[in-house]
């Protein structure tokens, strides 16, 4: 939420097509307000105009391009602590991630992503900027079932989060396949079932290929029972932790006390 309650405000330099979805109705769908450049105005005066300050900004990065415009985001100091998340071109080779990350691009969406994956990045990013719950990835190993392209398999989980979830396959899926999951849930009876669409599909070093899915809207009720699996997830994580820094002066790792702070 953006301030006094209000819907969050994003700054969207441009309006690319997702899919079939374009980006400002992607931002509208997740209850966000979209911004527009001024209409026949310079950048500088579009940047001028954008007070109170957006809790998001997203603008298109490639290699070669795209460095002005975030270069003179930071000159104005209001919009200096914005995130920005940046629309890459389906390869990066070329573009300086260091660069870019000290230009604030707190992330890249690619341009094949779905329009679920994108709104799941907003959502993602203004969670994190206004204290509220972060969508943290959990390393994990356990089995689960999946339906893609008329038949089912079991999949090893290597990751999971209340967005997504990280598998190691055998299965060669495309981009933006649509998959049925059934994932076993400490409190749940049976297994759970999860509609999700795949955002990543790379072979590993053994031959098998590294799976991301994008978890497709989820009920209320299904987004509680991965918050409390997730909490404890991240419990066994911080005991285990704890065992390998018992009798250590050295504290645990940063990213190990974010993520359990991050769904207390």
């Amino acid at each position: 939420m953006g301030e006094n309650g209000s819907a969050a405000r994003v700054f969207i330099l441009e309006d690319p097509c997702f899919g079939t979805t374009k980006l400002s109705t992607i931002v509208r769908a997740a209850a966000r307000e979209p911004l527009a450049p001024l209409f026949d105005a310079p950048l500088a005066a579009t940047l001028d105009s954008l007070l109170p300050s957006p809790e998001l900004m997203i603008i298109p990065v490639c290699a070669g391009s795209g460095e002005e415009t975030l270069e003179a985001v930071r000159k104005r100091h209001w919009l200096r602590a914005v995130p920005i998340l940046g629309i890459s071109p389906a390869s990066t080779a070329g573009l300086d991630l260091w660069r870019l990350r000290g230009l604030g691009i707190v992330g890249l969406i690619d341009r094949r992503a779905t329009a679920e994956h994108v709104r799941f990045r907003i959502d993602e990013v203004i969670a994190a900027r206004s204290g509220g719950p972060r969508d943290v990835r959990v390393p994990c190993c356990f089995l689960v079932d999946m339906e893609a392209q008329g038949s089912v398999s079991s999949e090893y989980a290597l990751s999971f989060s209340i967005g997504g979830i990280g598998l190691a396959s055998a299965r060669r899926l495309e981009h933006n396949t649509n998959v049925k999951l059934w994932l076993p849930l400490t409190e749940s009876p049976g297994r759970i079932e999860i509609s999700g669409r795949v955002v990543r599909c790379l072979v590993r070093a053994d031959g098998r290929h590294d799976l991301g899915i994008v978890f497709l809207p989820l009920p209320t009720s299904i987004r509680e029972l991965l918050t409390r699996e997730l909490r404890g997830l991240l419990l066994g994580l911080g005991l285990q932790i704890g065992q390998l820094f018992q009798g250590s002066r050295s504290d645990p790792p940063d990213e190990h006390r974010d993520a359990r702070a991050a769904l207390s």
